[in-house]
């Protein structure tokens, strides 16, 4: 399949799926962040003490759980758009309930990609923290750059982790070999892949953020039509990007 072939599948599967993919995020996304501004309302109406202790950092009991549940819609909606593309299922309640049952093996793939750059968290934390000399800052500086490569072409052969995940229902480990097993050979066009996807993605997000302080400064009212604004162009480039992976996958899978 050529490029021109994956974009043209992306913005079709995207057209074919739009229907499902506003379901998911307008339960997962849209409500939930209601349902949090409405509670906090209530807060300020009822316990403003209690709302000002989570707003100033002070109740940690109750600032960790709004966090919990962010992250579990957060990933949640994540799952569902990663069956969606894989899948045909035009049912929320149906993709709701089977994207679910990977959620504990789509955060161990995550934490697994995370530990791919914790030597760089503990090279960014000995310098921070050691005043050292200047020769041996240079010397970390250069391995930091060396395991920063590593760790992105690491990263790049576990493209298609996610995919296989889902799509053989094997386990973390599988999922991540056979990623390496598809891209091996082919890492160089997965990396121009992403390169080009990342930039596309750079430059609309800057536009979309130059409109959005526009609005803003308008104040009122128009603070709705930014959170709008924002939600679709969330929604657009997120599922564009998924989709736009799985075709790929799809390409060079066989």
């Amino acid at each position: 399949m050529g490029f021109d072939k994956i974009i043209e599948n992306t913005f079709s599967d995207f057209k074919n799926k739009l229907k499902i993919i506003l379901k998911t995020y307008l339960w997962l996304n849209i409500a939930p962040f209601f349902l949090l501004v409405a509670a906090f309302i209530l807060l300020a109406y009822f316990a403003p003490a209690f709302l000002e202790g989570i707003t100033n950092l002070e109740n940690i009991p109750a600032l960790a759980l709004i966090l919990i549940v962010y992250f579990f819609f957060f990933i949640w909606l994540a799952l569902c758009i990663y069956y969606i593309s894989l899948n045909k299922e035009k049912s929320f309640k149906i993709t709701a309930k089977k994207s679910i049952k990977y959620f504990v093996k789509f955060a161990g793939l995550w934490i697994a990609l995370a530990a791919l750059f914790i030597p760089l968290i503990l090279i960014f934390l000995l310098t921070s923290s050691i005043v050292l000399p200047s020769l041996a800052r240079t010397l970390i500086l250069v391995l930091a750059l060396i395991l920063i490569a590593l760790s992105l072409r690491e990263a790049i052969y576990w493209t298609f982790a996610v995919f296989i995940l889902f799509e053989e229902k094997k386990s973390v480990l599988y999922s991540i070999k056979k990623s390496r097993k598809i891209i091996k050979g082919k890492w160089i066009k997965i990396f121009f892949y992403l390169l080009l996807m990342l930039v596309v993605l750079a430059i609309v997000y800057t536009l979309s953020e130059l409109i959005r302080n526009i609005i803003l400064l308008a104040g009122g009212f128009f603070v709705l039509v930014d959170y709008a604004l924002y939600t679709a162009v969330n929604i657009v480039l997120t599922s564009l990007s998924i989709l736009y992976m799985k075709n790929i996958y799809s390409s060079m899978k066989n």
